[in-house]
């Protein structure tokens, strides 16, 4: 069963270089492991009396359990090889270097190596790779997509208009990027053009000669010298020394337009349907009114002195001493920046409070249900870098020891199934009340326990199960065992059962 395991998973990673990176490490394990399953079976443990449970600590741990946790686990090397079923998920990994997930829900497998370094999904469109966040590509029946962010820009689909194919900076044509339609260089940056709404804006050089050309527009630029740009029913704007003075009408289709005007840093005004606002001598003075949400705001040496108020808002502010603030249903609290930090707000019935302590030091957050007052809430805690603790309110409980990476990265899953588990000194865990499993160094000590049974066990030194229908311990794996089964008692000495 072992090297069918090993085989499984050999197969599973030969369609892709990161799974065959991972399948070759699982090959030397095969080899390495020759020597050890030798030495096992001469020691008798075919008769294992504890086949759900296998601890040949730190060569391999193997786990067999009914419950929605895992369905089959196996640990080679302590945490370095994994290979872990589930009812949703198969994942197998090589830590720190690979991890492949074999989504069950979403029918989708994820790779990553050296994450992230280089990460690959599959799906049943098609598939997407990234390298870093700068080289990325996308593949399916529809568009075949490269980026090697800032050289490379190429999209090939059965559209013209979504095709694309650029070379920064020689030349080249990219669509729906940064805001806009398409963006147009020829040797960069000697020509740049960016259209947006059948609009485009011309740079020869860029950015100090610019024009305007479409329907119902124009303007050019002398940048950063003067500039005026008009658009029929959407803006007109000027402007001399930019950014020090500028004058700019938006939403002229409105009933009321946008009208912003402004010689910084003495002065600046904006008025709209929904807002006013005077600035003099910035940042030392403004005053801001929202007339959509009746709200007024004061501003003091922006952002340090800030006090607003309104139906549903609420702002004071003198920081970095103190600051409180409520809006759209967000308060937020600061007590000596960055110290502390304490939020409250409700989410699709969920009332969630959240405390910070110097950001990461200390984090918890605290879950209770709007619609259920009497159910028990839910809560996470991080301690940095000591520990983590969740619980979700039904019953299920998780505590890890240590816990460097999940604060900063609580919903990353990548992160949690290649990095963590590295660090997970000593964990307890809480399926149910009543079903518990703890594991120190990685299972070298791991004991569970449910309303019914008791399993404890030191690596391959010491193993002990008690349950009502069977019931013993053994040592050295059979050196020396005791074990009582449905009412029949046997004798283990030298590996040999009596």
């Amino acid at each position: 069963m072992f090297f069918c395991l090993i085989n499984k998973c050999t197969d599973l990673f030969r369609e892709h270089p990161v799974r065959a990176l991972l399948s070759n490490g699982i090959r030397f394990l095969k080899v390495l492991s020759i020597g050890i399953i030798w030495t096992l079976i001469l020691q008798g443990i075919s008769t294992n009396a504890f086949a759900d449970w296998v601890n040949y600590w730190p060569f391999w741990v193997s786990e067999h359990t009914e419950c929605d946790r895992f369905l089959h686990r196996d640990n080679f090397l302590g945490p370095l090889i994994e290979q872990r079923y589930t009812s949703r998920e198969h994942v197998a990994a090589i830590r720190p270097i690979g991890v492949h997930i074999d989504d069950y829900c979403c029918n989708r497998m994820h790779d990553y190596f050296l994450y992230p370094l280089f990460s690959h999904t599959t799906t049943e469109y098609g598939t997407n790779w990234n390298m870093f966040g700068l080289i990325a590509g996308c593949n399916s029946n529809e568009r075949n997509k490269i980026t090697i962010f800032p050289l490379l820009f190429s999209n090939r689909t059965c559209d013209p208009c979504t095709s694309y194919f650029a070379i920064f900076p020689l030349g080249g044509t990219i669509r729906n990027h940064l805001c806009m339609d398409s963006i147009t260089w020829a040797f960069f940056p000697l020509y740049l053009a960016l259209e947006q709404r059948c609009t485009v804006r011309h740079g020869l050089p860029w950015p100090f000669i610019r024009w305007q050309t479409g329907p119902s527009s124009g303007g050019s630029a002398l940048w950063p010298l003067a500039g005026y740009f008009w658009k029929d029913c959407e803006y007109e704007q000027a402007y001399l020394l930019w950014p020090l003075i500028y004058k700019r009408y938006d939403c002229l289709s409105e009933p009321i337009p946008r009208y912003r005007i402004g010689f910084l840093p003495f002065f600046a005004y904006e008025y709209s349907a929904k807002k006013e606002m005077t600035t003099i001598i910035w940042p030392f003075f403004s005053h801001v009114i929202m007339h959509d949400r009746n709200y007024v705001e004061d501003q003091f040496l922006w952002p340090f002195f800030v006090q607003g108020r309104g139906d549903c808002e609420y702002v004071n502010r003198c920081a970095p001493f103190y600051s409180h603030s409520i809006r759209r249903g967000h308060d937020k609290k600061w007590f000596l920046w960055p110290l502390l930090k304490i939020q409250h707000w409700e989410d699709r019935g969920v009332s969630v409070t959240q405390e910070q302590l110097l950001y990461f030091l200390f984090w918890k957050q605290r879950q209770r249900c709007l619609t259920n007052p009497c159910a028990p809430e839910a809560k996470k805690i991080h301690l940095w870098p000591l520990y983590s603790y969740w619980d979700n309110g039904a019953g299920q409980k998780q505590f890890q020891f240590l816990s460097p990476l999940e604060v900063f990265f609580p919903t990353n899953r990548a992160v949690r199934n290649a990095y963590s588990p590295l660090f997970a000194i000593f964990r307890h865990e809480q399926i149910e009340p009543g079903h518990t499993r703890q594991s120190i160094l990685f299972d070298l000590i791991a004991s569970e326990n449910t309303p019914c049974s008791q399993h404890f066990s030191i690596g391959p030194i010491f193993e002990m199960e008690r349950s009502p229908c069977r019931s013993g311990f053994q040592i050295l794996n059979g050196l020396l065992g005791f074990q009582k089964e449905n009412g029949k008692k046997s004798l283990k000495f030298l590996w040999i059962r009596f």
